[in-house]
């Protein structure tokens, strides 16, 4: 086992969902184990949940779909809840039933239109429209995409939207998304990756059955061009009144 420890954790485990976030950088093209040790409280059980991120690779930072669909406002853009992550912190969204309003550019008769929707950490959804579009009149949706700016520092994309309009304007914020003669789709990002196994076993339902104080070596499977990960990992428990050490290294 290389010592390559990165960041370590350590403390009583508090709420009803504790989460903490440890940062690894590899040297080198190895695997990465996360090294648990949880000491027994009162409990009988703790579950556990890993989510995996590199964010030199995976900019958008979304884990679970935002779910891009017309508002019951059908001028605008909803989305359904989801988690993302800005850096090492995640955050929770919740759904946004009556929608976002995606700009404002006038798309002319046939053209072509793109908004993407980007999300920052107090949890604003920004609608960010392709650059020049309403110049350029781009003649395909996939033109129109490639407009888009790239996300900014501090947000994550939550994906984008297309819309053109056969037999007129679509103005985007103003016509309906479902009107008459509009082609409109809506692509959903997800990015990071919540692992969906351990030893084999489901995490789902993936559950310590706790009769002493332990040490529990969780695979944490790693692409080997991916050099830096952030893990996040979430206890719940009925009884949260354990003790968590942890640590990230290469195998």
């Amino acid at each position: 086992m290389a010592a390559n420890t990165a960041v370590t954790k350590t403390g009583a485990i508090s709420g009803t969902d504790p989460s903490f976030i440890l940062r690894q950088t590899i040297n080198n093209d190895q695997g990465v184990i996360l090294c648990l040790k949880y000491t027994k409280g009162t409990e009988a059980n703790v579950t556990i949940t890993v989510d995996a991120n590199n964010p030199s690779l995976h900019p958008y930072g979304i884990l679970t779909t935002a779910g891009l669909a017309i508002g019951s406002t059908t001028s605008k853009v909803a989305n359904s809840a989801f988690t993302y992550y800005l850096g090492s912190a995640s955050y929770a969204k919740a759904a946004v039933a009556g929608g976002t309003t995606p700009g404002n550019d006038v798309i002319v008769a046939a053209k072509y239109g793109a908004v993407a929707f980007d999300i920052d950490a107090t949890g604003i959804i920004w609608a960010i429209e392709a650059t020049d579009q309403v110049a350029e009149e781009f003649t395909t949706a996939a033109l129109a995409v490639a407009a888009l700016p790239a996300v900014v520092p501090g947000r994550a994309r939550m994906g984008h939207v297309t819309a053109t309009k056969s037999d007129g304007a679509f103005t985007f914020g103003t016509t309906a998304l479902n009107a008459a003669n509009t082609t409109v789709a809506y692509t959903s990002l997800v990015d990071v990756y919540r692992l969906t196994s351990l030893n084999g076993i489901l995490l789902s339902a993936y559950t310590l059955v706790l009769t002493a104080t332990g040490n529990y070596r969780i695979p944490l499977p790693v692409i080997s061009s991916e050099k830096i990960v952030c893990a996040n990992i979430t206890f719940s428990s009925s009884a949260q009144d354990g003790a968590v050490i942890a640590n990230l290294v290469e195998a």
